[in-house]
């Protein structure tokens, strides 16, 4: 069964315990450090949060907070890949136009104008509308 002590899911539960109450992880001043926790449920009890979250999808797969700056819990964890867990990053900007909210990769592909040129409209101050209407020089 891949429910024991050598499963990726017991691998990942023992990470998530590592980067939120281990002071000596690389990891935990992200986590831990920041006041991210793991719910009651989940923190002592491998098999909570096996019966929670199931199986994992793929090895492509890991666990992923959906608030960013909530803790582990079921209501706020699920089983997500890499690509997935890219767009949830503290680190990533969003910018809202025409009801869309996107992160500037993803309007760079929109618009076909660079992540770095709408990161630099973004910190001279130009609007929504500016930052992905007006054209650069390397545009088409």
């Amino acid at each position: 069964a891949r429910t024991g002590f050598e499963s990726p899911e017991y691998n990942v539960w023992e990470g998530m315990k590592s980067r939120c109450y281990c002071k000596s992880s690389s990891r935990f001043r992200d986590y831990g450090g920041r006041g991210i926790s793991i719910c009651d449920r989940w923190r002592n009890d491998f098999s909570a949060f096996f019966q929670d979250m199931g199986l994992r999808p793929s090895e492509k797969h890991t666990i992923e907070r959906i608030d960013n700056n909530g803790d582990y819990c079921k209501e706020n964890c699920k089983w997500g890949t890499t690509k997935e867990q890219a767009r949830n990053r503290r680190s990533n900007v969003f910018l809202e136009y025409n009801g869309k909210n996107l992160i500037i990769k993803d309007w760079a592909s929109e618009t076909g104008i660079g992540a770095g040129t709408i990161s630099t409209r973004i910190k001279k101050g130009w609007t929504a509308h500016q930052i992905l209407t007006t054209p650069t020089k390397y545009m088409g």
